[in-house]
């Protein structure tokens, strides 16, 4: 038959065309072509496992980091303590500042250093209840390894001595007392490190100035440092016993007053059923004013809706229960707008020491402060009328 001409071929099959990525077009396929020829070269080194270098997290980072994220989208501003030193189980705590309810929170997920110091805090009347609490929201850190026996799990366990504790909630307490808790040790407020290099001072007036947080936190080392052994207060794991750990804690800061005022008076009391009564700050702040009515046979007293509660609190009180209980009631009862704390309605204390607790933010003797229309307190209104 002989050799086929190129035209032959083109009658019999077509004309061939070139296959481009992108179209036909030859100055497409061209300019594709140029790209691969001049993209440059890469060599990598044999000696080296592809992933040299490349570090891996623990699944206790993997959760701390979702919380992060999580208050980061919330808006939260976050602050961190880190701490690495040999021997000693790694922290890497985070908090935010709550502005409204000037609270600090230790974040959940943050990793903590146990070590006997937290028991030791709790020897201090005014830092049990707090520390009571940020025990309960924590646990130790798991083993990553499935071990399945206990010689394997005793070498596992041996990777978190000293132990390394994890928080599983969000709690509040105040900077200075979160930042001792996390790394074990005294410490305070400038240990939190902002994620722009801030310090809490720099970024909230409520951490500078006048504010004695730092004052008061040095007061209770030096406290505890000086402190005798004493037996640990013993409290139920379910919390049904608090009553009774704040009869056994926190008794001498409000009770004792009251019962000692009661028998004062007791054998001078007439009938009186009903005393009005108020409270105001006379100083030129106003931090807070109250009215109320004093119940003389019950020795009760009801605070009027509208009422303004103290903002600030005495270095005595903070971080106490009788703190912690008011902290929970202005939640629960008052209104937080304008940077006041307002009674939403009236509301009736079981005696004048805590209603004046409560409005004042301080420890102080009910039936003095609380004073009568005529310009005499409660005290020495009852002990006018006798029998």
């Amino acid at each position: 038959m002989g050799a086929l001409w190129s035209e032959d071929y083109e009658k019999v099959f077509g004309k061939p065309t070139k296959w481009s990525l992108f179209s036909e077009d030859e100055e497409a396929y061209e300019a594709f072509r140029k790209t691969i020829i001049n993209s440059p070269h890469y060599v990598y080194d044999k000696d080296k496992l592809p992933f040299t270098g490349v570090k891996v997290y623990g699944y206790d980072l993997y959760l701390l980091k979702l919380t992060i994220d999580q208050k980061k989208a919330e808006g939260k501003k976050l602050f961190y303590i880190k701490d690495e030193t040999p021997g000693l189980a790694k922290v890497l705590a985070f908090g935010y500042f709550n502005k409204n309810s000037q609270l600090f929170y230790l974040l959940a997920n943050s990793l903590i250093r146990k070590t006997d110091f937290q028991q030791k805090m709790k020897k201090d009347s005014s830092l049990y209840w707090p520390v009571y609490r940020l025990q309960a929201k924590s646990e130790i850190r798991k083993c990553d390894a499935d071990t399945k026996d206990e010689q394997g799990r005793a070498l596992q366990l041996e990777l978190f001595q000293p132990e390394g504790y994890r928080m599983i909630e969000d709690v509040d307490c105040s900077a200075s007392l979160a930042a001792a808790y996390a790394l074990g040790q005294e410490a305070d407020f400038t240990k939190w490190k902002g994620m722009d290099g801030k310090t809490l001072a720099e970024t909230y007036p409520f951490y500078s100035g006048s504010y004695s947080e730092l004052i008061d936190i040095k007061t209770t080392w030096s406290k505890l440092r000086s402190l005798k052994e004493k037996p640990t207060p013993i409290v139920e794991e379910n919390g049904t016993d608090k009553l009774s750990l704040f009869n056994k804690i926190i008794t001498p800061l409000i009770q004792h007053k009251e019962k000692a005022a009661a028998k004062k008076v007791a054998h001078k009391r007439k009938e009186l059923t009903e005393i009005q009564c108020f409270l105001i700050d006379e100083g030129q702040s106003e931090k807070y004013s109250a009215r109320g009515c004093y119940y003389v046979k019950e020795e009760t007293i009801k605070v009027f809706a509208g009422a303004v509660l103290s903002t600030d609190v005495s270095s005595t009180l903070r971080y106490s229960l009788a703190d912690y209980q008011r902290r929970s009631f202005i939640k629960e009862h008052c209104s937080t707008k304008k940077s006041k704390y307002t009674l939403k309605e009236d509301y009736y204390f079981d005696s004048a020491d805590t209603a004046a607790l409560y409005v004042m933010g301080q420890i102080v003797e009910g039936l003095s402060v609380w004073m009568t229309i005529d310009g005499k307190s409660l005290e020495e209104r009852i002990n006018e009328e006798v029998y």
